[in-house]
């Protein structure tokens, strides 16, 4: 992960460098040994970004949207507003 300083930046930076890992499993043939190098490196990867988003991503985030108030997704229509309690 590139470390900018910025937790949004490094996480979609993350998200971009695990999609080429996949890309790069997917294009070995089944049962070539680097198949595992590739995987054990995504599970590394993943298993790090999930602490950020833990540890930095979602507290920030609850700030503004208590327990229980939906978040926004990519599929949404309407952003619900967060409350500023």
């Amino acid at each position: 992960m590139a470390h900018e300083g910025n937790v949004i930046t490094e996480l979609v930076t993350d998200h971009r460098e695990v999609e080429g890992i996949f890309g790069r499993i997917e294009a070995l043939p089944p049962g070539d040994k680097d198949r595992k190098v590739y995987a054990d490196q995504a599970t590394m990867e993943l298993v790090r970004h999930s602490v950020a988003e833990e540890e930095y991503l979602y507290p920030a985030v609850r700030q503004y949207f208590p327990m229980g108030t939906p978040w926004p997704t990519r599929r949404s229509t309407t952003i619900p507003r967060p409350s500023r309690s």
